[in-house]
């Protein structure tokens, strides 16, 4: 069983459990039900059981709020009946997520008013109940309410809150290109346990017919001499490993990073392939130039690394892609992009929400170090797909 097999199980076994995290607390603000229906009756009854449709859920009324860290998160109250012949919860019933740019806004936890319990709190058949669940959200622009049942394709529920920030990204006009993934860039670091680790982006393009994450879609490899790098709980400040669940909508693209746990400094082989290895989307020799580790981290402190445009989201790409490329931890082609902090002339980015801030923006402090980049070309931002922030309004 590979790695990511295992993963996958684990994850899979976790939904339960991650479904009853959260916090019981009372009161709410910036409530809005003008165009939603509100239902005030928390339990009702229904004279039959019909099958689960669209008059089987709906979206009671959104909020918004902040969580225990501050992030401010939308809160949207579902109202659904259980049409099954026996007991069942919100959480093993239906996939309930919010969008962002096409991107999957990830589940946040502690917020005043939201009792997560109820999720998987089981009602008998033909009950009414009203949940609530909570999203940190990416900046001010649209939300896109996406409800199925847990393994259905079909949306029971898609609508869209206007937060008062525009539309963000919008999804593409069109023919949708082919599924790919490419590197953006890589570097090297160190796990809590003082471990040698590689450190790469991937860009994830979503060219399929639905939402995908990138770890329910793709098997993911490293090889060292021959030998696979383990890539699993590996706890590094430089990895974010929320991007490997996110989903993204047909059209998008997304940047995920993955830890690899490297023995020495020859070359990396990469292969990323479909879950079961039947196709191939990059093959590629990372070759670390025989640096040390220390090397490596001292030259990412100072100098700037870079990332490259991404790829369009119409281009397509070869099934298999096989290159040899040499690529030093830091990259040297324009823009400037770097860790330090910034100048007045410096735009401060979020890479993985892909918003762009002004430095003295209030959410900058928000950024994880893993995510927080800079850049002076705030041309290349806007082209590369990068969002001006609701806040500071850099552009």
């Amino acid at each position: 069983m590979t790695n990511k097999t295992k993963t996958i199980l684990g994850i899979v076994g976790g939904v339960v459990v991650l479904g009853s995290v959260g916090a019981a607390m009372g009161g709410n603000d910036n409530k809005n039900t003008s165009s939603l229906s509100s239902n005030s009756s928390v339990v009702s009854t229904v004279s039959s059981v019909p099958e689960v449709s669209e008059s089987n859920i709906k979206l009671a009324s959104w909020e918004l709020s902040k969580d225990y860290s501050g992030a401010e998160v939308l809160v949207v109250e579902y109202e659904w009946t259980n049409t099954d012949e026996k007991e069942a919860n919100f959480a093993t019933t239906f996939s309930a997520k919010v969008y962002q740019n096409g991107i999957e806004c990830e589940g946040a936890i502690m917020v005043e008013g939201v009792d997560s319990q109820k999720l998987m709190n089981d009602i008998q058949p033909g009950i009414t109940y009203n949940v609530k669940k909570a999203y940190v959200l990416q900046d001010k622009t649209t939300a896109n309410v996406i409800v199925k049942t847990l393994f259905g394709s079909d949306n029971l529920i898609d609508e869209k809150i206007d937060l008062g920030g525009g539309s963000g990204i919008s999804a593409p006009n069109g023919e949708i290109g082919e599924t790919s993934i490419k590197i953006v860039n890589h570097k090297l670091s160190k796990d809590y346990k003082d471990k040698d680790v590689l450190v790469i982006n991937y860009e994830f393009y979503n060219g399929e017919d639905s939402e995908k994450a990138f770890n329910f879609m793709f098997n993911d490899k490293a090889f060292q001499n021959g030998i696979e790098c383990n890539s699993t709980a590996i706890n590094c400040d430089d990895v974010d490993y929320g991007t490997h669940l996110n989903n993204v909508l047909p059209g998008y693209s997304y940047i995920v990073s993955v830890g690899y746990h490297i023995s020495d400094m020859s070359d990396v082989d990469i292969k990323v392939a479909d879950l079961f290895g039947e196709k191939t989307y990059l093959a590629e020799t990372i070759k670390l130039s025989g640096e040390s580790i220390s090397e490596s981290l001292n030259n990412s402190t100072n100098k700037p690394s870079s990332v490259e445009s991404p790829q369009s989201s119409t281009e397509s790409v070869p099934e298999s892609i096989s290159t040899s490329t040499a690529i030093t931890p830091l990259a040297t082609t324009p823009p400037p992009i770097s860790n330090s902090k910034p100048q007045t002339t410096m735009y401060v980015l979020n890479t993985k929400r892909k918003v762009v801030h002004v430095p003295s923006c209030r959410d900058v402090d928000k950024i994880a170090d893993e995510n927080y980049s800079t850049t002076s070309d705030i041309g290349w931002a806007k082209s590369s797909g990068y969002k001006s922030c609701g806040h500071c309004n850099p552009y």
